[in-house]
């Protein structure tokens, strides 16, 4: 049996899912805040980097948003650029998730194509790979 247009959402869906979301976020935030990043490769989480020495186009991010966390915004864009634009990307989406749960609408994308989510994924994956060849090009990868 499906539940209509108006029917409440349960889950991941719906207010469980938008609150959990805020927890995951919340607690997130406070180990980014504690954590002190280094730039040495052989402390990187990234695999490419610790294995190979080569960094990958999402390299830095993670060390930018603990910089972002404490408040040091150009270390945050030395570290990787798209960190402040990822983060409000981020939270636009949040809100417009609670928005559309309190509005009772349907959340857009819910086709078989993937709709506006599917294309705002490969807008950022195209966006991360032109940084990272900017960024390769102008020798401002992390070493």
């Amino acid at each position: 049996m499906s539940a209509g247009p108006g029917a409440a959402r349960t889950g991941w869906r719906g207010p469980l899912g938008w609150f959990s979301t805020a927890g995951v976020v919340a607690v997130s935030f406070l180990v980014l805040h504690l954590w002190a990043p280094s730039d040495d490769p052989r402390s990187s989480i990234c695999v490419l980097r610790r294995v190979f020495g080569l960094s990958c186009p999402t390299c830095g991010l993670t060390r930018a948003f603990a910089h972002l966390a404490k408040g040091e915004w150009s270390a945050a864009w030395a570290a990787h650029p798209l960190a402040v634009p990822l983060a409000a990307e981020a939270l636009v989406l949040w809100i417009v998730w609670g928005a559309t749960l309190r509005s009772g609408r349907e959340p857009a994308g819910r086709s078989d194509n993937g709709g506006p989510w599917l294309n705002l994924l490969w807008i950022n994956l195209a966006t991360f790979g032109g940084v990272w060849v900017v960024r390769l090009l102008t020798g401002t990868l992390p070493p």
